[in-house]
């Protein structure tokens, strides 16, 4: 790392030592050199670490860095949102549905420079039981695709481990039963996948609202109920292009939600396991500044 020079703006950047990731994000720093920016590099080992990390660096630093996926992002957000220094993301991860939410730019070189000089913006996160996520929270399938996409299997295929649980994820679920309060009002059904989503893009690119963005102040629900596989991956693919049939889903969206379930689910937030309903979700409007465009 090159010595602190008068005038140079100084960054955090973060990589994971866990991901595939980790190494290529070392190799950032360099790049970053270049563009003017005093670079203090870590991959802090843990969540504790990363959030440490945050909290003690990050208040003398003008954006924090994450050189990763969603998933490095999600376990970074309670110290984000402590510190209150701007965010800006390289995306290295398998899905990297934030990127996309953000508009970032494909070509790395685009991204250094956005990194460097990008304007700062808000965004919205969820909260589910307290905890923020960025992208989704969801039960059923998606709950047991992130138990499968996950190990070695995640680290060495990264996207192509999704072909992989696909299938194995769909002989895991049964229908479930929930009851939703939105917005004061109640329904149920009986479903096999259910997510609530912040933004546009989630699960690796599906687009349960094309229209919607990650600054709308709203929710989205969306629920898929029970049919053969042929037809699960039909919808998933519709929904990954932004075209799935609205009579074909339920749907709901609000500002604040409850879950139910007649027992403990598990529940996939941000690609991560760790809650069980019930849920009480919300919508926490312009949350978190990020460089982006």
């Amino acid at each position: 790392m090159a010595e602190p020079t008068a005038g140079r703006r100084r960054v955090l950047l973060i990589g994971n030592p866990r991901a595939r990731s980790g190494a290529e994000a070392g190799d950032l720093v360099p790049e970053l050199e270049a563009l003017g920016l005093e670079v203090s590099f870590a991959t802090p080992d843990g969540i504790e670490a990363l959030h440490r990390l945050i909290r003690e660096t990050g208040p003398g630093v003008e954006r924090i860095v994450i050189a990763g996926g969603d998933g490095s992002i999600a376990a970074a957000l309670p110290a984000l949102l402590d510190v209150a220094v701007p965010l800006a993301v390289i995306p290295l991860g398998t899905a990297n549905d934030l990127a996309r939410n953000l508009e970032l730019p494909e070509a790395r070189a685009a991204q250094l420079r956005l990194v460097a000089d990008g304007p700062v913006r808000r965004i919205d996160l969820g909260s589910v039981n307290g905890r923020p996520f960025l992208n989704a929270a969801s039960i059923g399938y998606g709950a047991a695709v992130a138990a499968l996409h996950r190990g070695e299997a995640k680290r060495w295929l990264g996207v192509m481990n999704y072909l992989r649980v696909a299938y194995l994820a769909w002989r895991r679920i049964r229908p479930f039963s929930v009851e939703i309060i939105c917005e004061g009002a109640q329904h149920r059904g009986h479903f096999v996948h259910l997510a609530v989503v912040n933004g546009r893009f989630h699960g690796g690119g599906l687009e349960p609202r094309p229209t919607g963005t990650i600054d709308d102040g709203v929710l989205d629900l969306y629920a898929l109920r029970e049919g053969p596989i042929f037809r699960l991956l039909q919808l998933l693919a519709a929904l990954k292009l932004g075209a799935a049939q609205r009579s074909r889903l339920f749907r709901l969206q609000g500002r604040r939600l409850r879950l139910t379930t007649t027992r403990p689910r598990p529940v996939n937030v941000d690609g991560e396991l760790g809650l069980t309903t019930p849920l009480d979700i919300e919508i926490l409007p312009l949350a978190l500044a990020v460089v982006a465009p």
